[in-house]
């Protein structure tokens, strides 16, 4: 384990208290492959109806010139976008915003929602799904999943490796060297 990867102990950690120093390290890591397993079952069970799309299928996706590219929308804040997004994304953090993104897309076209890990991806998809919206993708563990992987982004068209945090907590599911900015 890298001791730069080693995050002070949450509250969380407390129900944990007859482990030993170095487990307790382990747990604090950030973004742990049993972190990130967690969250994403944690997403997928609260959402069942919200298919889940690999951020490396949606790569050879966007890679195939023989599939219809799907309209990707990004559900975060405007800070979090502005620090940092998939190209091509159109912002809609809201459903009524992305009602309005989706006016005039066909309803086969397929959408990929993306937020910081999935959480408000999935809920829009959910919601958008109630609507009667088909083909709709959560891009599982979003845009901090995108940027730890190495895949680019960007701010005001300009390539960036970097995005937003949103917060410490959810911050450490984040590659620090991918932050664009202390939360």
């Amino acid at each position: 384990m890298n001791a730069g990867n080693v995050r002070n102990i949450t509250r969380r950690h407390v129900l944990f208290g007859a482990l030993s120093l170095p487990v307790w390290s382990a747990l604090a890591t950030e973004g742990s492959q049993a972190e990130w397993s967690r969250l994403k079952a944690r997403i997928r069970k609260r959402y069942p109806d919200v298919a889940q799309l690999s951020v490396p299928e949606l790569v050879a996706w966007l890679a195939d010139p023989q599939r219809t590219p799907p309209l990707l929308l990004d559900v975060r804040s405007a800070a979090e976008f502005e620090d940092g997004h998939i190209k091509g994304a159109v912002r809609a953090e809201t459903l009524a915003q992305a009602q309005a993104a989706l006016l005039n897309v066909p309803h086969d076209r397929p959408v990929v929602l993306y937020c910081a890990v999935g959480m408000r991806s999935s809920k829009l998809g959910t919601e958008l799904m109630a609507m009667g919206r088909q083909r709709i993708f959560n891009l599982e563990g979003s845009a901090f999943e995108w940027a730890n992987a190495g895949h680019p982004l960007v701010t005001r068209s300009q390539p960036t490796d970097k995005t937003h945090p949103f917060d410490k907590s959810w911050g450490r599911f984040l590659d620090r060297e991918h932050w664009s900015r202390q939360p």
